[in-house]
């Protein structure tokens, strides 16, 4: 489990929500999400808008698991 999501969200909020509010499961705050989205790529630049895109994704499936 992504350990700075336990930060962001309580052990309730993850395992009833997820990052889109599919699946039967409510959407996780999006103010959040921003704010984690934004912290990780302050801390980890990325170069591209598409790789940016493309961790992002990857991050979000690690949240949800």
């Amino acid at each position: 489990r992504c350990q700075t999501s336990a930060i962001f969200f309580t052990k309730e909020e993850l395992s009833t929500s997820n990052t889109e509010g599919s699946h039967g499961k409510q959407r996780l705050d999006t103010n959040k999400l921003n704010s984690l989205k934004i912290l990780v790529f302050n801390k980890f630049p990325v170069e591209s808008h598409e790789e940016k895109e493309k961790l992002w994704k990857f991050i979000k499936t690690k949240i949800n698991a």
